[in-house]
């Protein structure tokens, strides 16, 4: 698939301020500062989303739509201490509500670092997926970093951990970009359902 066209559609901060449309919605998370922003600058080939060395920059949904088919949604930080406690809680609310509710929603990216183990606020939103029956992939970032050996070992830990598919990328090479979207035209061009479950 060739991404042709994006659009930022807006950043939002309450479920009825979303767009309204039937586009799918691709929502991406991950902790802070394992690289949403720049992956999705890498898929989009455009230097769209705000790169911030601030954990818990993002702070409201941000919609970008992508040729006029879907949408990639830039989903807050999370798992991050600094951020208030009544400010990640009233995030949590407005995020669970809009994944459980919303019809759109084919399947959730959530983004790790490669270099790292599982995070305890990456295995909660992982589980959370999977009560929720929410369909999801992992991508492993940052891959650039870590040596070739290594890679391997971690996406199969990483793959038993999350118990979904795991795809290896650099936002930095734009390695595992082919891949990647390969599985989004799978999922918005192909009407096919995916199921991690």
């Amino acid at each position: 698939m060739r991404i042709d066209a994006v659009e930022f559609i807006g950043s939002f901060y309450k479920i009825d301020q979303i767009p309204q449309d039937d586009l799918p919605e691709l929502p991406v998370f991950g902790r802070s500062n394992v690289g949403k922003s720049s992956v999705i600058n890498c898929l989009t080939s455009r230097k769209i989303a705000l790169v911030s060395k601030t954990p818990g920059k993002t702070q409201s949904l941000n919609y970008y739509k992508i040729n006029e088919r879907f949408y990639l949604v830039d989903v807050p930080g999370f798992g991050y201490a600094k951020v208030k406690q009544n400010l990640r809680e009233s995030w949590k609310r407005v995020i669970e509500e809009w994944l459980t509710h919303s019809r759109k929603i084919q399947a959730v990216i959530q983004i790790v670092d490669s270099r790292h183990e599982a995070q305890t606020a990456d295995l909660q939103l992982a589980e959370w997926l999977h009560h929720h029956r929410l369909s999801f992939i992992v991508i492993a970032n940052k891959i650039d970093q870590i040596k070739k050996h290594e890679l391997t070992a971690a996406i199969r830990k990483f793959e038993k951990t999350f118990g979904t598919d795991v795809y290896p990328f650099s936002a930095k090479t734009e390695s595992g970009k082919k891949d990647l979207l390969q599985w989004l035209y799978s999922i918005v061009y192909t009407n096919h359902q995916y199921s991690s479950n």
